[in-house]
This record gives C-alpha cells, sequence and structure tokens, in this order.
C-alpha cells in the first residue's frame, strides 16, 4: 500500500475544493470585547491571523500553479498604510472592532496581493512628525466597517481638511502591487473589464460611506473609475441628490407602512417630517449646490415626492376623518377639515418639471370629493 495519498489522480474539480478549504480564509473575528459598566467595548485592536496555510504550495510545480489563483482570488486583501498618530489609529480599529492583521514595514516588499492599498496621513499647513508609519491588512470582506470607522473617527477629532487618502489598486493578473513609477503606465495601456469591475467593487463601499473627504487621490485604474469615484467621495452627502432622494423615499415608505397598520399618527408625523425635511433643505447653504448638482431631473424628483407625501397625507387625514365619523365624533371631523385642506392645497401647488399623471390627479379629486361628503355630514349633526 502507497504510504503516499495519489492526490494529483483526483478530479480537478475536487482538487479545487481542497484548495479553497486550505487557502480561503474564514475572516474568524475572535470575541476580545471586555465589560464596561453594562456595555461591552472593544479595548484593544482586534489582531488575528488570516488562518491560511500555504504549505500546500511547496508540494509540486501543478499543485502551486492550481492552487495559487485559488488563493489569490479567494482573499481579496486590503493593505491599510497609516501615518498618524498611534492613539488615531487605535481609536478608529477598535472603534468598530476591526479585525487586522498587522505587517511590518520591512515585510511590505513581500506582501504582493492587496487589491487596494489605502494610505493614510494628515496634514497640518505641513506634514506632522508622524511616529513611523503602521500597516495593517484586512480583508475586503470587513472593509464597510473600517470605512465607518474611519469616517466617523477622521471626521469627529480631526478637520476633513487635515486627512489625505491615497488609493493604490493593483491588476491582480499581474501578481504584483503597482508601485508609485508603474501607475502612470498602467493608466495608459489598456485594463480588461474584469479587473475594472473588481476595482468598482472594492471602491464601492467608498463611494458610499466615506463623503465628504477633500483631499483623497487614486492611482491604478481606469480614468473613469477614478473621475466617478473621486466625484462621488468629495461630494458631503448633503450636497447629493441621490442621498437626498432616498433619505425621502424612505421617510415615504415609513409613512406608507404605518399608514397600512392604521397608525395614523404616526404616518402624519412621519409626512410632514418628510415635506419638512425638503423645505429646510431647499432653503439651507447646501441647496444651491444640491440643486446644481442634481440638475432639472432631480427638482422633478423633488416635485413628485412632494405632491405623492401632501396626497398621501391628505388620504391619512380622509381616514382619520372616516373613522370619526363612523364614531360619530363630527367635532373631531371638522377639527381635521384644516390639515386635509392644507395637504390639497400643497398638493395642488403647479409644478415646473414634474406633472402628476392622470390617475394621480383622480386619487385626488376623489379624495377631495370623499372629504366634502364627511364634512357636510359633520356639519349636519354638529353645526
Amino acid at each position: 500500500m502507497s504510504p503516499h495519498f495519489p492526490f494529483l489522480s483526483l478530479p480537478y474539480e475536487l482538487r479545487l475544493k481542497v484548495y479553497h478549504h486550505i487557502l480561503q480564509s474564514p475572516g474568524h473575528i475572535p470575541q476580545n470585547a471586555e465589560k464596561n459598566g453594562l456595555a461591552l467595548v472593544a479595548t484593544k485592536i482586534t489582531r488575528i491571523n488570516f488562518h491560511i496555510n500555504t504549505t500546500i504550495l511547496r508540494a509540486s510545480k501543478q499543485i502551486y500553479n492550481e492552487a495559487y489563483p485559488v488563493l489569490i482570488n479567494s482573499n481579496k486583501f486590503i493593505l491599510l498604510d497609516f501615518n498618524i498618530p498611534e492613539y488615531v489609529v487605535n481609536m478608529m480599529l477598535t472603534h468598530k472592532r476591526i479585525p487586522v492583521r498587522e505587517l511590518r514595514p520591512d515585510y511590505r516588499n513581500g506582501f504582493k496581493h492587496a487589491i487596494l492599498t489605502h494610505q493614510v496621513g494628515i496634514y497640518l499647513h505641513k506634514r506632522m512628525q508622524c511616529p513611523e508609519p503602521q500597516m495593517f491588512v484586512i480583508l475586503l470582506q470587513d472593509v464597510e466597517r473600517f470605512i465607518e470607522a474611519l469616517s466617523e473617527t477622521l471626521l469627529s477629532d480631526y478637520a476633513d481638511y487635515t486627512t489625505t487618502h491615497d488609493f493604490i489598486l493593483s491588476n491582480p493578473a499581474t501578481n504584483t502591487v503597482l508601485t508609485h513609477a508603474a501607475i502612470s503606465d498602467s493608466q495608459s495601456s489598456p485594463m480588461d473589464q474584469g479587473t475594472i469591475s473588481l476595482h468598482e467593487a472594492v471602491l464601492d463601499p467608498y463611494r458610499k460611506r466615506m463623503r465628504g473627504f477633500s483631499y483623497v487621490a487614486i492611482r491604478g485604474t481606469s480614468k473613469e473609475v477614478i473621475t466617478r469615484t473621486l466625484r462621488e467621495i468629495k461630494t458631503p452627502a448633503s450636497e447629493d441628490p441621490q442621498i437626498f432622494i432616498a433619505e425621502i423615499e424612505e421617510m415615504k415608505q415609513q409613512g406608507n407602512t404605518a399608514f397600512n397598520n392604521g397608525d395614523l399618527k404616526m404616518a402624519s408625523e412621519v409626512y410632514v417630517k418628510a415635506l419638512l425635511k425638503i423645505q429646510k433643505t431647499l432653503h439651507g447653504n447646501a441647496a444651491k449646490q444640491l440643486l446644481k448638482n442634481g440638475g432639472t431631473e432631480f427638482q422633478g424628483q423633488i416635485e413628485s415626492l412632494r405632491y405623492c407625501l401632501n396626497s398621501n397625507r391628505a388620504m391619512n387625514s380622509l381616514r382619520a376623518m372616516q373613522n370619526a365619523a363612523a364614531e360619530l365624533k363630527y367635532d373631531l371631523v371638522q377639527d381635521l377639515q384644516g390639515a386635509f385642506e392644507h395637504a390639497i392645497y400643497e398638493a395642488e401647488v403647479p409644478c415646473l418639471y414634474w406633472q402628476p399623471s392622470q390617475a394621480q390627479k383622480e386619487k385626488l379629486a376623489y379624495r377631495k370629493t370623499t372629504a366634502a361628503n364627511l364634512l357636510n355630514r359633520a356639519y349636519q349633526h354638529n353645526p
């Protein structure tokens, strides 16, 4: 009986499963929080080993060629290069308990497969004297938590203009991290769509969550990806039309949910809150830039939302009037008249960039007719 298992005689598909099992990090987050009063808080950086045993790569040349791509493609690493005070790094990484692997600077050249290197520095008219740079490796799956910690820490403890962020993306097909010297060459040469899509996915959390940072540079990917990402990161959330529309849409949905659940008071409060947010924002300091960034399409979306919110608010008041009439509380029906008519009035304000559909107009007309009939009954019983 042979003392060695004939691994290479297994089908290639089975060998791939073995490689994935051995070389893919589970991303385990150890529980290192300590009790402090009633809350569990992280008291130190969560330093972990990614539990990847690469011994199998030394078994043979064939196994190396088969397994190496699995190692690289299954573990998307991001290298964090901090040139900021150590206590800020500690605060940032403990805030959201980011699992990291520390990387000594002298090992930097040996770590070749970070899909993204994120360099963070601080400026106060001139570069601060900081301790030796700290380097950590995180998995791509943890990058959103890191960005949240970074934004909350730096924007609260440092003015945004003092922080600098350099993103250097690599091309996994080359098995190297792009150096500053090679960046210009990489941008002038064609980049395959697969790499561009990967870069888009890696930068997407930064575009969504890291907003309002002014000093950001991106290298190593296509010009289109760089331009779009920089525009979104540098635009504060308060000046982003898409974020504003999403927030109002969410509030409208909350109001609709409360209405469907019969909580008319909550629905009314949410609708009014959304309308006040629109009014306050469009008359606030960021209004000019917000309207400029959104253009006429954004203004049409705002008019549509304002109409729907007022129409829904009118329906909510009408339902309250119907409930009051069913209980013969005609004085309450009369009291609700003002809120209903105000919602109708606001909904019928002429729009410049959007017009309600015929169905929407008919719904509003039906609500007006129904409310008028209720009010007639109420005044007959309670002149």
